[in-house]
């Protein structure tokens, strides 16, 4: 669940770096270790998230998944999870 915003930010600053090569693609990946203290606080069957629970409802059950082709957006009209990517990122996935 991280901001949209923060993400948009980091792939533009990742896209000014002079490497020599444009990316395909950008995955930003959040690890996100932050919790309660004491575990036992965490209810279960509960969405925990961490920017606007209006917007993340939106989006999870609202908006098709879609990825970018050639400067043209592709929708995958599926559930939201009925489709599962993975992404490897180093040992993280």
């Amino acid at each position: 669940g991280m901001n949209p915003g923060v993400v948009q930010w980091m792939a533009v600053e990742l896209l000014k770096k002079d490497s020599g090569e444009r990316p395909l693609g950008c995955y930003i990946v959040e690890h996100d270790n932050y919790f309660f203290k004491d575990k036992a606080k965490a209810k279960k069957d509960v969405i925990y998230t961490t920017w606007s629970p209006e917007c993340f409802l939106d989006e999870a059950i609202s908006s098709y998944p879609m990825f970018m082709n050639h400067h043209t957006p592709l929708f995958l009209y599926e559930n939201v999870y009925d489709v599962e990517f993975k992404v490897s990122l180093g040992d993280k996935q």
